[in-house]
């Protein structure tokens, strides 16, 4: 690697210290608290109930999903310009969609559960253990299948600075796909992610 661009990327990733602390933070937050929900409705067998069902099935994929997103973000801001890996990139965009949209199907539901019980219906009928699981499989199999197309979207890319006449390789959306059906079938997950959570906060 040519030394100039070590010094390029050593300074964006410098500049990019502080959002890296925060990831940091975010990532021990939420694995100690989605951590500790899942011990605790374990123990206590609060899940077997047909409304708390999910309850840890949405923890799991959050913790996976915030150490999944945020170290990958970290190494991101770490290799601007040196991150070179194109499989590593894919691997990561996929595992990033994966989790993200798992942890998202859980949360919609999950509302859909509780819509139930303060709009009650002679038409509402409980989901009973084998429809529950069902749904388990469901929900996993959906996400892997909208988390394929993200390999081939992103890759390791060319990246130039002009007035430093320097190119490097960053972990990005590929040049040679189409654009537009990249942006529809998945653009950002962590921000769509943290959008949703914002939504039912």
């Amino acid at each position: 690697m040519n030394a100039s661009v070590l010094l390029w990327n050593e300074g964006i990733a410098m500049k990019l210290l502080p959002n890296n602390l925060i990831l940091i933070v975010y990532m021990i937050i939420g694995f100690c608290g989605n951590g500790f929900v899942i011990f605790t409705y374990l123990c206590s067998k609060l899940w077997q109930e047909e409304e708390r069902y999910f309850i840890p099935y949405l923890s799991a994929a959050d913790l996976f999903a915030c150490l999944v997103c945020a170290s990958f973000g970290i190494i991101l801001n770490l290799n601007q310009v040196t991150f070179d890996d194109s499989v590593l990139c894919k691997t990561w965009w996929f595992f990033a969609g994966f989790t993200t949209l798992l942890s998202t199907f859980y949360l919609v539901v999950i509302a859909f559960q509780r819509l139930r019980k303060l709009c009650p219906s002679e038409r509402n009928v409980a989901m009973d253990l084998s429809r529950r699981r069902l749904t388990v499989i469901f929900l996993a199999a959906g996400s892997l299948f909208l988390s394929l197309p993200m390999p081939y979207f992103y890759g390791s890319v060319p990246f130039s600075d002009v007035r430093r006449n320097l190119t490097g390789q960053r972990c990005s959306r590929l040049y040679d796909v189409n654009r537009t059906f990249s942006l529809i079938v998945f653009r950002k997950p962590i921000n769509h992610y943290m959008h949703l959570r914002k939504c039912f906060a």
